[in-house]
């Protein structure tokens, strides 16, 4: 890592003090460990699997919401108002008493810029078309289709491919340095991807070989966004740290 840390020093000596924390040794770091994390599903299926997937999904929840119209399962979200200021979380958290199920019973709040509402005694079961509705518009989405936004599928074309997570975490963590106007070097990459996903001597990434993968997601996106959408990461003389 000698090289990885030699490189960080020429970056942060040229960067601004207001943005020195955007680059320190702990973003780096913390950039690192996020990177290693894969998206779950169906950020982790190819393309057309996952587009086949997402049309099953559609078929059955509009098939649900067509039969529960007009249940129990169907009733407004509004909730009842809180008077928030009276607040007392005792009394609305309390038992229903001995017959209560062993599961016990759910008290959800809707928060919204007009105050404070409290969903209906059967919720989530009443909104349940309301959720396969909001289920119906997730199967759209561009993606980040996780419960963490922040975890993006766009790198990697084949999700069950060997080297998928070396090719995840290298468009990752380049991607995230070139938001700073920062060109991580390919034979940095490298090493740092080898040493931070331990790859055997087999497995181990050169500079070429993180070249392709980077461009190849690069191609990818400015054919999905167009050039104007999604910043082009420049040639490999750019990276002149």
């Amino acid at each position: 890592m000698e090289e990885v840390w030699a490189w960080h020093v020429r970056v942060s000596e040229k960067e601004p003090s207001t943005r020195r924390l955007m680059t320190s040794p702990l973003m780096l770091w913390s950039d690192m460990q996020r990177c290693q994390t894969m998206p779950g599903k169906p950020g982790n299926m190819p393309p057309k699997e996952r587009e086949k997937y997402f049309a099953s999904v559609r078929r059955h929840a509009e098939a649900l919401i067509d039969a529960l119209a007009e249940t129990r399962f169907d009733s407004p979200i509004d909730g009842i108002e809180v008077d928030i200021e009276n607040f007392d979380a005792e009394k609305e958290l309390w038992s229903w008493g001995d017959d209560e199920y062993d599961s016990g019973h759910i008290v959800a709040f809707n928060v919204r810029p007009d105050g404070v509402f409290k969903m209906y005694w059967d919720y989530p079961n009443s909104a349940l078309v309301h959720t396969l509705v909001d289920l119906i518009a997730w199967t759209r989405d561009e993606d980040c289709w996780d419960r963490d936004i922040m975890i993006t599928s766009a790198p990697i074309a084949q999700a069950n491919a060997a080297n998928a997570r070396a090719i995840y975490f290298n468009c990752t963590l380049w991607e995230r340095w070139k938001r700073h106007d920062i060109s991580i070097p390919f034979p940095v990459l490298a090493t740092i991807c080898n040493v931070a996903l331990d790859l055997g001597p087999n497995e181990s990434l050169d500079e070429d070989a993180v070249r392709k993968q980077v461009r190849r997601y690069e191609s990818r996106m400015n054919t999905r966004l167009g050039p104007r959408h999604f910043k082009s990461f420049g040639s490999d003389e750019d990276q002149e740290f």
